[in-house]
Formats: C-alpha cells, structure tokens, sequence
C-alpha cells in the first residue's frame, strides 16, 4: 500500500518542523534522526511531501469597515475568508491563535 500524508494539520505542522529542523541542523540524515528519535524514512518521506506542498499562507485581502458597525473598541470583528466562512472575534481574541486558525481554514 503507497504511503499517503496525514490530513490532519497538526500532524503535517508537526513534520514542517522536523523538516526543517533537520535542514537547518547540518547533520546527517542518520545523525538527525537518531537525535529527534524518528524513522529515517518517515523523515524523507515527509521531506518530499513538504516540497512538493509549500506552507501557503493566506492572500492579503482588502479591509473595509462597514457604515453600520460602531467604532466602539469593544465591538467584534468579522472576518471573511476566500471560502466564505467567517470568523468573529470578540476583543482580547489572542492574535497568533487566529492567524493559525486563518491559515488552516484557507487550506481545506
């Protein structure tokens, strides 16, 4: 049976990492993996995953404030995807969490 990546985005997020640890590393594929403790074929099959599918973030989108939403520094924000979801946030929404959220949801 031919190997296929995992779907789930943590699991890819978490071999980008590898990855790119093991490349900035300097260190044998053997050396790396036997640090890291991981197989060194799954090592580069993921490398070949990773390079045949870059990390694409999402487009810069224009922002318009709508007339009918106050200008209160307490008002939610919503955002709107390519896909057409949207996201709305409350103030104090934590800035990394949603651009992480953002970057999934544009690629599914």
């Amino acid at each position: 049976m031919p190997w296929t990546a995992s779907q789930n985005p943590a699991t890819q997020r978490k071999w980008r990492d590898r990855v790119a640890d093991f490349e900035a590393s300097g260190l044998s594929l053997s050396a790396f993996c036997d640090r890291a403790g991981v197989g060194r074929e799954s090592l580069r099959r993921w490398q070949r995953w990773h390079a045949r599918h870059p990390l694409q973030l999402p487009a810069l989108v224009e922002v318009r404030r709508s007339p009918n939403r106050s200008s209160e520094p307490d008002s939610e924000m919503v955002i709107e995807l390519a896909s057409g979801r949207r996201l709305r946030l409350r103030p104090g929404f934590d800035e990394v969490a949603v651009a992480r959220l953002v970057a999934v949801l544009e690629s599914a």
